[in-house]
Formats: C-alpha cells, structure tokens, sequence
C-alpha cells in the first residue's frame, strides 16, 4: 500500500512555511498523514523545527551546520546569535518566527490540531539529542485528552540508540530508523555531545537489531525527494 505523508507538512510550498501549522493542517486535508522534526527547547518543551545538520563531503569538508536560522526570518535569525533549540528558553522560541511569518509550533499544538483529523498519521522525526522523553511525555498526554491514538505515531531518527530505547520504553509505538547516504559511517549527529557512539549509520549497521524498527528511511542527498520507507515485514 502506497501512503502519501506531507514531508515537514508542505515543503517548499511559496506561501507557507514549513513545519508550520497551516503546513501541517493542509497535509491533513490532503494526505495520509504528516513528517516533522522535533527538538526540544532548554526548559523541555518539544518544538517542531529541522534545528541542526551534519554536511560530510569527502576530501573537501565535514560541518555541522544550524539549519534553524535558515528557517527563520532575518530578524528571528538576527535574535537567535547561532544558538540550536536546546540552547534557547520556551518563551524565547515561541517570539521567533519563521521565514514567511508563522511561529515555531510546540508538538502539544501539532497534536491539538491533529484531533480535527482522526487516524492520520504522524511521523515525528527526533532531531534534538534528548528529543526522546519529552516527546512521549506529549504523546502520553494527547491521548489522554483523545486528540490521538498512539497507532498513529511513528518515531523515527538517525539515532539508533534514541529508537532502541524507544522500543524498551514504548514498544507499542511503531518506530522508524533512518540511514545516511556514503561517507558518513564515522561522523557524530550531535558533535557537541561529545558522544561517538550516535553516528550517522549504514544499512547494514549491527545495532538496528535493538532499535526493532517497523521501517526503515534511506537518505539520499542528491534528491528532493529524499526519503523512501520501507516496511519492516
């Protein structure tokens, strides 16, 4: 079965920004279901935003790049002074404002407007280093309220420790692990963590055994449309 699932919501669309509310609610009207990045703000609250990336071209350079002040306006950009999510308060990040004029969603908002469109599906990419906890500490409490079903999320990362212990701490949500293209094997996601051991990945990485995930995402860099799952059965 083939599902259609609006990338950030509605990616590189000229009059609405991505990641946004009206991004995600014309997703909802017009596809299965939604993918969006989250990271977590310094007070733990779960923002959805593409915060940070990691550029590793051979033989020319390997960066970690803030892609956060790319998606906001020049005055948003200006306030942020090059800082990631992580580094910055609640409040703080509810005053930036994307690049044509929307605010930077909590996920709690995500999944308020998810309520108007029951069973669609939501794929929460976790982009910030301890997106984890927090996420499912927001999901826990969408359904409690019965805005969601927990069937519909799927958590997917390029972390393979944060869905491994996704699987040990919610193993009735689905899960999704997502590969890096060539030359990446060795290059950390979060560098300023200091911890080699969350690297971007191959296919045939050992450790997707403790992940378990329901699907897999290989990244291809050269494309825009650049995400491909696969189902795990």
């Amino acid at each position: 079965m083939v599902k259609i699932i609006g990338h950030r919501g509605q990616r590189h669309d000229k009059t609405t920004d991505d990641n946004s509310l009206d991004a995600f609610e014309t997703a909802f009207k017009n596809c299965d279901g939604i993918e969006t990045d989250v990271s977590v703000s310094a007070d733990g609250t779960p923002f959805l935003i593409h915060d940070i990336g990691r550029l590793k071209i051979p033989k020319l350079y390997d960066r970690t790049v803030n892609m956060l002040k790319y998606c906001l306006d020049r005055a948003s950009a200006k306030i942020l002074k090059g800082r990631r999510i992580d580094q910055i308060n609640d409040a703080a990040i509810s005053a930036l404002r994307l690049k044509k004029g929307a605010k930077i969603p909590r996920l709690s908002e995500l999944f308020a407007l998810a309520a108007k469109y029951p069973g669609k599906e939501i794929d929460v990419e976790l982009k910030g280093a301890d997106a984890l906890r927090p996420v499912l500490k927001e999901i826990d409490k969408a359904v409690k309220k019965g805005q969601i079903k927990r069937s519909q999320i799927t958590l997917t990362s390029f972390d393979i420790h944060a869905i491994a212990e996704a699987a040990q701490l919610t193993p009735d949500i689905r899960r999704g692990v997502i590969f890096s293209g060539k030359g990446k094997g060795n290059t950390e996601i979060y560098p300023w963590k200091k911890d080699k051991t969350r690297c971007y990945t191959s296919f045939n990485n050992a450790a997707i055994k403790s992940a378990a995930p329901d699907t897999y995402r290989l990244l291809l860099p050269a494309q825009n449309l650049h995400k491909i799952t696969l189902s795990a059965s």
